[in-house]
């Protein structure tokens, strides 16, 4: 095996395991009682019976917010808007999500390209 081709499987290997580690790393870090809806890109808002982009759907006033999300699920979130409850797009809103990540740095005298911290933004 060339060296090349060396380098290419074991640059693949390690993102795939830095793949692994981090997304649980950047689950939120926020009980679902207590997020909720704070703002929306457009009023009035499309709304969904379910939540898929294939559910009929409607416009609705915003008013009353912020929204509780009850639910969420297939990047919709459950909420009560005038007493009836609507799935809506989570594109569509902001929530209050807090969100953490863990950063992992590699041994002492390993150094890559993809290396957390390498930036001014790096992780604290």
């Amino acid at each position: 095996m060339s060296p090349l081709a060396k380098t290419a499987k074991s640059v693949t290997a390690l993102l795939l395991s830095c793949a692994a580690v981090a997304m649980p790393a950047f689950a939120a870090s926020t009980a679902l009682d207590t997020i909720s809806v704070v703002s929306v890109k457009q009023d009035p808002l499309l709304v969904y019976s379910s939540p898929s982009d294939d559910a009929s759907t409607k416009s609705v006033p915003v008013s009353g917010l912020p929204w509780k999300i009850k639910e969420s699920k297939n990047d919709f979130y459950l909420v009560n808007i005038a007493g009836k409850d609507y799935w809506v797009d989570s594109m569509m809103v902001h929530a209050n999500r807090t969100v953490s990540a863990s950063c992992l740095r590699q041994p002492a005298g390993t150094s890559i390209a993809a290396d957390l911290g390498a930036s001014t933004d790096r992780c604290k």
